[in-house]
């Protein structure tokens, strides 16, 4: 009796690992196309900002997809934005224009010389009227700035 089962035992085991074996393809089956899947967007690329008054361009993370920003007619501020329900939309960080000569204020610093313009940003960013999101934001600025093109 033993041995009938040892051997109904192994009979099994070499039926079940003959069907996990690999099966032939039949090559010359028609094939049938893939349909062709659209890619998804990456979500994680850049926000490219450009300006071409003053030819330059700076790259923000994707977390700023919807700021907005606010121009000059010429020179000032340039003010990037990110509104958020029910705030109002505070300036996070901001580029100033000044003409090629003019000395920059201690609180400022160079980011870059584009057409004539210097372009200065803070030297510290605060984060007493901003929102927990808007904060966030503005811990990147420096890095943002890191990206500053000149563009012709």
């Amino acid at each position: 009796m033993k041995k009938l089962s040892t051997l109904s035992t192994v009979l099994f085991g070499i039926f079940f690992l003959a069907g996990c074996g690999q099966q032939q393809i039949n090559l010359n089956q028609p094939t049938t196309p893939l349909p062709i899947v659209q890619q998804p967007i990456d979500q994680s690329q850049e926000i490219v900002y450009t300006n071409s008054k003053y030819q330059f361009s700076l790259n923000l993370p994707d977390a700023w997809i919807g700021y907005k920003v606010t121009e000059p007619g010429d020179g000032g501020t340039i003010c990037f934005s990110i509104p958020t329900s029910g705030t109002q939309p505070f300036c996070i960080f901001q580029l100033y224009l000044l003409p090629e000569n003019e000395p920059i204020a201690n609180s400022l610093k160079l980011i870059g010389q584009t057409n004539g313009w210097q372009v200065a940003g803070d030297k510290n960013i605060s984060c007493e009227q901003f929102t927990d999101f808007q904060c966030s934001r503005a811990t990147e600025v420096p890095e943002i700035l890191k990206t500053f093109v000149v563009t012709q």
